[in-house]
């Protein structure tokens, strides 16, 4: 039970714990509560040397950067892709005008024309593209969203477990102290009122030994 005290006394913060207090301790009455404060602690040092969220979380914030770059840069690109869909319609249009006035023969004005629509083709492509990326980037922010959340929610679930298990030990620590512990006041040299053998029962008020203090 010492043991345990000085374990849990020793405890700063969560986050400075790194080691677990030994398995196989004796405790009487708290037995049980050790045992699931045990387990709730492996679960918790488990839980920060896996470092599953963060490292999720990390990822997904790489992801979303990167996909960032690539929309930035497409929009880049479907500004050109525009100009020159545009510049192949009008072509298009004086190709018409000129094939009306017998300037360009009909297969000149069916190859503008292809071209025209290719290139009006390559817009809506493009315009399609970055719908996707826009999908995507949503997805991977919802994604990282609920990963901070979980990671946030199963952190303060095992912490504030471990909080009211180590407020338990404690306070049952004390209780042992009142019930088991004989404690004098004052330092000295114990006289003892009658012969004890190991084990043997103790009634509540009777007198065990005296405490002459020390010079």
């Amino acid at each position: 039970i010492r043991s345990l005290e000085r374990y849990l006394s020793g405890i700063v913060s969560l986050d400075s714990l790194c080691s677990l207090p030994p398995k196989e301790l004796i405790l009487g009455d708290m037995q049980g509560l050790y045992a699931s404060f045990y387990l709730t602690l492996t679960e918790y040092l488990q839980f920060k040397e896996l470092d599953y969220y963060p490292q999720k979380i990390a990822y997904t914030r790489d992801r979303i950067k990167q996909n960032e770059i690539s929309y930035n840069d497409y929009l880049r690109q479907k500004k050109l892709i525009e100009e020159q869909a545009l510049l192949t319609h009008r072509q298009y249009t004086r190709d018409s005008v000129w094939y009306k006035n017998g300037v360009v023969s009909h297969e000149d004005l069916e190859r503008s024309l292809a071209q025209d629509l290719q290139s009006r083709l390559a817009v809506e492509s493009c315009h399609s593209t970055l719908q996707n990326m826009q999908t995507t980037l949503l997805q991977l922010r919802e994604s990282l969203l609920d990963a901070e959340n979980q990671y946030a929610d199963r952190r303060r679930t095992l912490e504030t477990q471990l909080n009211n298990l180590a407020s338990q030990l404690s306070t049952s620590i004390q209780t042992w102290e009142l019930n088991y512990v004989l404690v004098a006041p004052i330092d000295g040299n114990i006289t003892f009122a009658n012969y004890w053998a190991e084990n043997q029962n103790v009634t509540a008020q009777q007198i065990i030994f005296t405490v002459v203090p020390a010079e």
